[in-house]
């Protein structure tokens, strides 16, 4: 008997605050969510919100973790003033708030199957719970067995706040700082002529387990790995220069930079970008991996009497040298 009772209390405040809302009632309409955002998480050490951010959607849920309504905006009104009101009764709540770049939406929100590990795209209205919501970027499968992106991520922005209040204070405000969730890497190889090949183009990508994401921005695991290849390749005088757009970097989650030479399907060189970005100083934390907005790997190939060898910076900064084993 407990159990209905909590669910019919439950049901009746849904309906209480859904009637108020179309009705205009004044006790419901004066509690209202008061909710300021911010992108200053960036290397320019500025808000950058209202010239980043195109779409702003919050996912709103009461203070055990149950969903009751998402709301959003878009447009010009998103300047570094905006401010979004959402009316609620009186209390506190949990907000996962998703901004997003300009350009076609690539991704997916949606409650988890732990049964079957994919999306629901429905989130329930007092019923779906926190712990299970998921952002997912769009993919298909690769003949490899890989999941790829289905088109160039849109730039993903992700915040959350754990005690959002609703009150009739019109001063009671709750600022939620964003982090970027997409970043941009490029690939710069030069003494293409070292290779076996010099007329074959090498094969480059990117893997990780970095698509899905839970409430709180952690990583799932329990999705499985992409491969990001370049969006756009440019060659030329013994050189060329890929660009990538992937997820979040993330440390203690490794993402693969692997580079082949694809006429004779060898790997020369395979290693963790996060291990090596961290080597330099400016990127030891994982606030200034995520202040970043592009990591720039360059690989110069060398070869002496017996072996290839790989030398590399990362934004400028010298990491280390690599005689790669090749099979």
């Amino acid at each position: 008997m407990k159990s209905i009772s909590v669910n019919i209390i439950f049901v009746l405040t849904l309906l209480c605050v859904q009637s108020c809302i179309k009705e205009d009632i004044v006790p419901c309409k004066d509690n209202t969510l008061l909710l300021k955002f911010g992108y200053t998480l960036n290397n320019r050490y500025t808000n950058l919100f209202g010239s980043d951010v195109s779409e702003i959607a919050v996912y709103i849920f009461d203070d055990k973790g149950r969903y009751l309504e998402m709301s959003s905006e878009a447009g010009e009104i998103l300047t570094n003033d905006y401010i979004m009101s959402v009316p609620l009764p009186e209390g506190s709540y949990q907000v996962v708030a998703y901004g997003y770049g300009s350009g076609l939406n690539t991704f997916s929100i949606g409650t988890l199957d732990r049964l079957t590990n994919k999306l629901d795209s429905k989130l329930e209205t007092g019923m779906t719970d926190i712990q299970d919501l998921r952002i997912m970027l769009e993919n298909r499968e690769t003949q490899e067995g890989y999941l790829e992106p289905v088109a160039v991520p849109r730039d993903l922005f992700f915040g959350y706040a754990a005690h959002a209040v609703s009150s009739s204070d019109a001063n009671s405000l709750t600022y939620i700082d964003l982090i970027k969730n997409t970043k941009n890497v490029t690939v710069k190889i030069t003494g293409l002529n070292a290779l076996a090949n010099t007329s074959a183009i090498p094969d480059i990508y990117i893997t990780s387990v970095n698509g899905r994401y839970k409430f709180d921005n952690t990583i799932d695991m329990a999705h499985r790995m992409f491969k990001y290849v370049p969006t756009h390749i440019s060659t030329g005088d013994n050189q060329l220069e890929a660009n990538f757009k992937m997820m979040r970097l993330v440390l203690d989650h490794t993402s693969i930079l692997t580079i082949e030479e694809p006429a004779i399907s060898r790997v020369i060189y395979s290693q963790d970008m996060i291990e090596n970005i961290r080597l330099n100083p400016k990127y030891s934390s994982q606030e200034n991996i995520d202040r970043e907005d592009t990591f720039v790997f360059e690989i110069n190939i060398t070869k002496n009497d017996h072996d290839i060898v790989i030398s590399l910076l990362v934004n400028g900064w010298k990491i280390k040298d690599v005689i790669p084993v090749i099979n």
